[in-house]
């Protein structure tokens, strides 16, 4: 369904609620209910008449103006939500379309940016030069910091930011926040896990990605002092418990642009030489060549986040094909590198038993794979308040957040209800058991109680920093 086909239905709905309400609704109270009927008309394909008649509105309009909005909200929160928790927090906000779409369209693997802003103080560095001559049409600023550079560029909301980020790179000296913890939900079992914040920004386009409502950068940043993530890894390392594990991989992608920054080339052979730090380098990409290049060792793990093909195709614009990972993961292991998968997210969608049970059978159907395969994470989709209207705006079909059922969690996240995430769980742990990998399998933000209901032990899998 195009954009368009959207705006009518949207208009639609409006026009229909606005003829039958015999009681003029406030703000709130009909963007709720346009809400709820175009969650319904999307996800069942039908009309808003055929909608309104199957919850009898008529009688509703018999009863009078008196309780009919609770009566209507009441009625369209049975249709919508069918697991038995219609009374709590749905996140009902209004729907706001754009006449025009501006989704991505996917990512063909390399940058193309109209302008590169250079801090002052990484001006003679070497990804700097190197980045200088990977684009040479590009032009060139030399700035003091960059809040000069976003200055010059408007510094645009997330809104507008996202879809500049392949216009722009910023490279900079990073100056603190080098590594931190990874934002763990609160209440949520903590695997341990550091981020290492070398870079920020994806080329990709996936629709649940956080990043569309969260950045304010219109572009793509690299920090050029690569020498100061290595001090610091270097002190970390020598206070960490045995595997403790750290990656590039949550502000960005891992490996997507590797090819012109070469951070591999500084921190696989780096990481050879620590006691205690585990570097994970996840992508969504199957173009590791500069990775392949490097002599594996035990403190380097590649991992790649999968899905089905299916929902692949729909939702990873701009990522590598699930069979084009899958090779590249194979040749991985061929080399010697130990791997990872992660399974997230997890996307309710008809038949998703066992589309997920053929995709657990396919990765792990290579010995190497099975092999080499270090560990595997599992967690469902999620997003924060805002992020669905934002996707909502520019893409025409979000059949995921519409056949899915979500309600804010205790993080403030809106999630699937807890028995159908465990119920998932349960079926990957299984899939993943059968499969005959030994690997620690672990879930990704989710409560001890969703563990326990899982099947899986929560615990200390991996080290942690101290």
């Amino acid at each position: 369904m195009a954009m368009e086909d959207n705006i009518k239905l949207l208009a639609g709905i409006k026009a229909s609620l606005d003829a039958v309400s015999p009681v003029e609704l406030g703000v709130n109270k009909h963007s709720e209910i346009v809400r709820l009927l175009y969650e319904i008309c999307k996800r069942e394909n039908i009309p808003v008449a055929a909608v309104l008649g199957s919850i009898g509105i008529e009688g509703m309009i018999k009863g009078g103006k008196g309780g009919f909005f609770r009566k209507l909200k009441s009625s369209l929160m049975a249709r919508r939500y069918h697991q038995g928790r219609a009374g709590k927090d749905t996140h009902l906000m209004p729907v706001v379309l754009e006449a025009e779409e501006t989704r991505d369209c996917g990512w063909n693997g390399r940058l193309d940016p109209f302008r590169i802003f250079i801090e002052k103080d990484a001006e003679g560095m070497p990804l700097s030069a190197r980045i200088v001559r990977s684009f040479p049409k590009a032009r060139v600023s030399i700035v003091r910091n960059l809040p000069e550079a976003l200055k010059i560029c408007g510094r645009p909301g997330a809104k507008d930011a996202y879809p500049m980020r392949m216009d722009n790179v910023f490279i900079v000296t990073a100056k603190a926040g080098l590594i931190k913890k990874c934002p763990c939900s609160p209440k949520c079992v903590g695997c341990g896990y550091l981020v290492l914040n070398m870079g920020f920004g994806c080329p990709m386009g996936c629709d649940y990605c956080y990043l569309k409502a969260y950045t304010d950068i219109p572009g793509i940043l690299f920090p050029a002092n690569v020498d100061d993530f290595l001090e610091e890894l270097s002190v970390l390392d020598r206070k960490a418990g045995p595997c403790t594990r750290i990656g590039t991989g949550e502000f960005t992608d891992s490996l997507a642009l590797d090819r012109y920054t070469l951070y591999s080339e500084a921190l696989i052979p780096f990481f050879a030489g620590l006691k205690n730090l585990v570097l994970e380098l996840k992508t969504k990409r199957a173009d590791i060549d500069t990775v392949l290049c490097q002599v594996p060792n035990r403190n380097v793990v590649l991992s790649w986040s999968l899905n089905t093909a299916d929902m692949s195709a729909l939702y990873e614009k701009g990522a590598s094909t699930l069979d084009e990972r899958l090779h590249a993961a194979g040749k991985a292991a061929e080399k010697g590198f130990d791997i990872g998968f992660h399974f997230d997210p997890l996307i309710f969608h008809k038949g998703w038993e066992e589309s997920y049970a053929d995709l657990v059978s396919k990765v792990f159907s290579v010995p190497s794979v099975r092999e080499k395969c270090r560990w595997v994470s599992l967690g469902t989709l999620r997003y924060s308040p805002g992020l669905k209207e934002a996707f909502e705006k520019d893409r025409p079909d979000l059949s995921a957040y519409y056949e899915g059922e979500f309600f804010t969690d205790l993080d403030g996240k809106l999630r699937y209800d807890k028995s159908l995430r465990s119920m998932m769980y349960r079926h990957m742990a299984g899939c993943i058991a059968d499969s005959g990998v030994n690997a620690a399998v672990y879930l990704c933000m989710e409560t001890e109680e969703a563990w326990r209901a899982s099947g899986l032990k929560a615990g200390q899998m991996f080290g942690s920093a101290v």
